[in-house]
């Protein structure tokens, strides 16, 4: 869809969408009742969705953008990634925003023990994505992002979309920069440490964290 508003400056239709997902989707290991089951869910969730967001798709939006070869570097540790979409806010300024096409949530905290993770795991990742747009020597030397986005591509139970927006705190993103300087010095010296006295909660994820920011693993 954005390469498509890239390359027209409109938004492609409706049949165009549906008709290079049916495409893909006919690439797929499917069986006859799955294809048909999975073609009628996706054409129906996308219509809903691209109807719900065709007000917020910008011609400049830069979508899927490949960091792999801008050697970015925090503090030893290389980094890099894709993102689905860096939007514009204002100069220099950006939103980067991850699509997320599995069980929507629409807490920060979670609602239960696996959201809780999957919350964590998504905060981070658009912490990492700040990173690499605030390092970016092709977005430009004064290039920030200032906001993060989890977009849901699939409706919640009353057919509703739901995104998680994130504000980025400065003390939230001093304390990855600290993990990631920590990992990367662990794994490129095979220094893993056994986990198995963590828990697989977000109390377990979080106490290993911590463990390793103060040295004791």
């Amino acid at each position: 869809i954005h390469k498509q508003i890239n390359l027209s400056k409109a938004l492609p239709s409706q049949e165009s969408v549906s008709e290079f997902f049916i495409d893909k989707l006919k690439n797929q290991s499917l069986t006859e009742e799955e294809y048909s089951y999975f073609k009628k869910r996706g054409e129906d969730t996308l219509s809903s969705w691209i109807d719900k967001n065709k007000t917020k798709f910008q011609q400049s939006d830069i979508s899927e953008h490949d960091f792999s070869s801008e050697n970015i570097v925090i503090d030893e540790a290389k980094i890099t990634g894709k993102i689905d979409v860096i939007r514009s806010i204002e100069d220099n300024e950006f939103a980067v925003i991850d699509y997320k096409t599995g069980s929507p949530i629409d807490s920060w905290t979670g609602l239960n023990a696996t959201s809780a993770i999957k919350a964590n795991s998504y905060k981070n990742q658009l912490m990492f994505y700040k990173f690499l747009v605030d390092n970016s020597t092709s977005l430009g030397s004064k290039a920030s992002a200032k906001q993060g986005i989890i977009e849901f591509t699939t409706p919640d139970d009353d057919n509703n979309f739901t995104e998680l927006i994130y504000d980025y705190d400065q003390s939230e993103m001093d304390r990855l920069r600290k993990l990631l300087s920590i990992v990367w010095y662990k794994i490129i010296n095979l220094d893993l440490p056994n986990t198995d006295e963590y828990p697989s909660t977000i109390k377990g994820i979080k106490a290993f964290e911590n463990d390793l920011i103060d040295g004791k693993i």
